[in-house]
């Protein structure tokens, strides 16, 4: 910080206790403001972020980051898309009078409530789940110089503020999820201290194995529909 300017602030600073990083952890702060200045940080540098990201100090913060920023904008991407499927159904019904598109209707607005309620649970687990396949991968490749913990935090901060890109209709999902790969990359290379290359093989392998046993699967089960149709 220069002298001459004390009002001068590092970059993401919190001024209350600036050994806490990110500010999200920092209790001397109002709550929306840590979570605001974290989401900011996030979206505004992700080098940065993440090379002051502590990496210790336990799950539960990061995890109720991750859980709120994703839940806020998966909820509101659901609540359009079931707002957006029940005006196309109702439409059909008006012009119809099926009754079946009244029960789809219906149907749709039970099931989109019900995927709401779900939705911060399936992201907790889907959080935990991600972070064990991602330190799996970096622990083969040794690139796990710190505990799981490390990667953990980088996809908390990231799925708390990048998710929510998914509110924003149509194209958010695509953004969010290359922002998020992208993300992830740099996170794990900065908390990690390695090679931005062998984060990357990290983050990406999982995606080339499932993406080839798919193939291999649609492969194998075309064959087989063919080899029925041969014998018939």
């Amino acid at each position: 910080m220069d002298d001459q300017n004390p009002s001068q602030e590092p970059l993401f600073a919190s001024s209350a206790n600036p050994e806490i990083f990110p500010v999200w952890e920092n209790p001397g702060k109002p709550l929306f403001e840590r979570w605001l200045e974290t989401v900011k940080g996030v979206f505004t540098s992700l080098p940065v972020f993440f090379t002051r990201m502590r990496t210790a100090g336990g799950l539960g913060a990061p995890l109720m980051f991750g859980v709120i920023g994703s839940s806020i904008g998966s909820i509101i991407s659901q609540v359009f898309s079931m707002f957006l499927n029940i005006g196309i159904l109702s439409l059909i019904a008006g012009q119809t009078h099926s009754r079946e598109a009244v029960g789809n209707m219906v149907g749709q607005g039970i099931g989109g409530v019900c995927a709401i309620i779900l939705i911060p649970f399936i992201t907790a687990i889907g959080l935990f789940i991600g972070s064990g396949i991602t330190h799996l991968f970096l622990m083969m490749l040794g690139g796990a110089r710190k505990n799981f913990e490390a990667t953990f935090r980088v996809n908390s901060y990231l799925l708390g503020s990048l998710g929510l890109l998914q509110a924003i209709p149509f194209c958010g999902g695509l953004v969010y999820i290359v922002w998020y790969i992208v993300g992830e990359i740099i996170g794990l290379a900065k908390a990690h201290e390695i090679p931005t290359s062998k984060a990357a093989l990290a983050v990406l392998l999982p995606t080339v194995i499932v993406c080839a046993c798919g193939a291999i699967a649609v492969l194998f089960l075309g064959m087989g529909i063919l080899g029925l149709v041969a014998q018939r």
